[in-house]
């Protein structure tokens, strides 16, 4: 009787043991599912990122061409003040000319003050989720570490109990 109580408890344990270990093979398995969706929301903000350095490009290349095009119009202001000396009118026409080009240019210093903060609040919204993935990941490290030890303390325990009945000669 002694024989079949412990035997009843030794399948018990194993039984505990097995359910333990099923229980931490599926915690292990959430674990890396969300560690493998982390990495696909860092892969889309790595996409995301590409796309707005590419859309920096072009607006540099814009600007490179709003320079350009400003260059060539002071130039052509510099040859009409001298045409513009012989006719008022025509310095009238400059001078609403200028005052276009002023606007623009007062429109352009508004876009890209409105740009840079738009980039400071995404660059401020990267660091604040590059945190919170930083705060997932070690959370999960520390679960694995977790079931790593318990997974030890079990083979331990199953390892003891092996010796115990003389299974481990």
């Amino acid at each position: 009787m002694t024989n079949g109580n412990n035997n009843n408890r030794l399948d018990r344990i194993e039984a505990l043991l097995e359910h333990f270990v099923v229980v931490s093979d599926e915690r292990m398995t959430r674990s890396e599912q969300s560690m493998l969706q982390s990495d696909q929301r860092l892969t889309r903000i790595e996409q995301s990122m590409l796309q707005s350095d590419q859309r920096l490009t072009r607006i540099e290349q814009s600007m490179l061409q709003s320079d350009q095009r400003l260059t060539r119009i002071e130039q052509s202001m510099l040859q009409s003040d001298q045409r513009l000396t012989r006719i008022e009118q025509s310095m009238l026409q400059s001078d609403q000319r200028l005052t276009r080009i002023e606007q623009i240019v007062d429109s352009n210093n508004r876009f890209l003050e409105s740009f840079s903060r738009n980039l400071q609040q995404y660059s401020t919204s990267m660091d604040n989720f590059a945190k919170r993935i930083d705060g997932v990941i070690a959370t999960n490290n520390e679960q694995r570490d977790e079931t790593n030890l318990r997974l030890a303390s079990i083979q331990r325990q199953v390892g003891a109990i092996s010796q115990h009945l003389g299974l481990n000669q």
